[in-house]
């Protein structure tokens, strides 16, 4: 809300891009929107739309590699928790009841 507001003149006369350059306004994309001194030549609404296209295509491809490569890691780890939880509560009963007998 509050990076929308501060970047309403840079975004002015933006025309159709207008729209998607507020939709992908992000900490990365202010940041680099707002520090970044572009040369007279080049022109600031494609500037500021391949920036955010940049900055958002990035968080899909991370977001859909981890959620591909982590699920099966994570449901292994899960496993192993389990499997360690399971035989610790066993050896914790084992030594329980040895101390228990032995009174």
């Amino acid at each position: 809300l509050f990076y929308g507001i501060s970047m309403l003149g840079r975004f002015k006369n933006m025309g159709a891009k207008k729209p998607y350059l507020i939709f992908s306004l992000c900490d990365e994309t202010f940041a680099i929107d707002n520090g970044t001194i572009i040369a007279a030549d080049v022109d600031r609404g494609w500037f500021y739309f391949f920036v955010g296209l940049l900055n958002q295509s990035s968080w899909v491809a991370g977001a859909t590699l981890g959620g591909l490569l982590c699920t099966p890691t994570i449901r292994l780890s899960i496993r192993i928790l389990q499997h360690r939880f399971y035989n610790g509560i066993h050896r914790f009963d084992l030594v329980y009841h040895r101390f228990m007998n032995e009174r």
